[in-house]
Formats: structure tokens, sequence, C-alpha cells
């Protein structure tokens, strides 16, 4: 099934009334087949590849556990920026745009080109490793090289989970003035702005009858 935070957010901006545009990797038949339920609500662009990424998940919450069976390779091109299908030229021309960078499995290197009003960051997906196709899914330290993902970001948002591991991207991204927000499943979540100011926890609404804790972040 689809998933990921990429459809997520999309989903949301899109029933507050946006305009929301997906660029993604894989099979473009493959994907749009699995999206067309949200045909209506959003845009798709799809870089081709061989393959879509698929996880196989099992567990729920701090106890889950991911193996890659597929994955479409990294997006793009040039280190400064990656070379998107066409249409991708319009959204970055928006003035106004929303740009959130939401990678799934290692597959962005660069912040694409253009100017943006304002841009997010969810970096689970910089943070997986694997080996072959149907490997166990591990948890790795935040490659310096991906340290520019996080200077002009005014917002990153991950997991507890995930915070050790991201913490030179955490810190380049507080100097740079973005906010950080740090999710704690069922637990209040913790807001970090810049190195100067006091963190701020907020409780979260707890979740009466839980059916799928798959992405809830």
């Amino acid at each position: 099934r689809p998933g990921g935070t990429a459809l997520y957010s999309a989903l949301q901006a899109a029933r507050l009334g946006l305009e929301a545009t997906i660029v993604t990797r894989g099979r473009e038949t493959e994907l749009r087949e699995l999206l067309a339920p949200f045909s209506t609500e959003l845009s798709l662009i799809v870089e081709p590849a061989a393959v879509t990424t698929t996880l196989q998940t099992t567990g729920s919450g701090e106890q889950r556990h991911q193996r890659m069976l597929a994955w479409a390779g990294p997006m793009g091109g040039p280190a400064d920026g990656f070379e998107a299908p066409l249409g991708w030229a319009s959204l970055a021309d928006d003035s106004g745009a929303i740009l959130h960078l939401a990678p799934v499995a290692a597959e962005l290197k660069a912040r694409p080109a253009g100017g943006w009003r304002f841009t997010g960051l969810t970096p689970q997906g910089l943070l997986r490793a694997w080996g072959d196709d149907g490997d166990e899914v591990v948890q790795r330290a935040l490659p310096d090289a991906l340290l520019p993902l996080f200077e002009q970001c005014d917002a990153v948002v991950l997991s507890r989970q995930e915070r050790p591991a991201c913490e030179p991207g955490l810190d380049v991204a507080r100097r740079g003035g973005a906010l950080v927000a740090i999710t704690a499943g069922p637990a209040a979540t913790i807001l970090l702005a810049d190195h100067t100011s006091p963190s701020v926890e907020i409780s979260v609404s707890p979740v009466r009858e839980s059916v799928d804790d798959l992405g809830a972040g």
C-alpha cells in the first residue's frame, strides 16, 4: 500500500485547501495505480526507475522492524540540486511554495534548486541503511555530506529514536534559525528553537482506540 511522509503531508495540505504535488521516483504506472484514490486531491511527478521503493514492515511502535524489498535509487543528478522531471521548474518558481523534503530511503542528497517560501525536512529516510534487497533496515549516523540539506530549513521534524543519529544536522538547522520538533509517540513533543532559547514541551492528545500506528508520528 502507498505510504510515507510525502503522501501523508501532501494529503494533509490538500485537505487544508492547498495545491499539493508529490515528486517521487519509481515505476510510474505502479505509482499512479497505487495513488489513484487520491488523484483528485494530488498531482504527481514521477522520475522513472526500474522499481518502486518498497519496505516490508512488522511490529509496531518502537519495536517496529523493516526490510528493504526494492529501492528506486537516488533522486536526480548533480550535487547542487537534483534534476527533476518536466514540471518541477514551475513548482520551484512559485514564490509562495512550501517545499517538504521527505526522503524515505536515502534517495535525497541535495536540496532542489529554486526559491521557496518555507522549507521543511523529515530526515528519517536519510538515516536508513541496508545491504542487499531483502535485508533489514538499520539506522545509521547522518553522513556529513548530507548536512547541507539542513542549512536552509525552516523546520525539521523527527522522532526521539532518530535524534542521536541526526544531532549534527539539527545543530546546523538550529544555527540557521529552524524550529525542530522531536516526537515521542504518545509522550510530549519537544520543540527546539535556536541554542539560546529553552526547549518547550507540548502534550499530544491521546488516541483512544489505536488501529495502526504506522506513519503516526
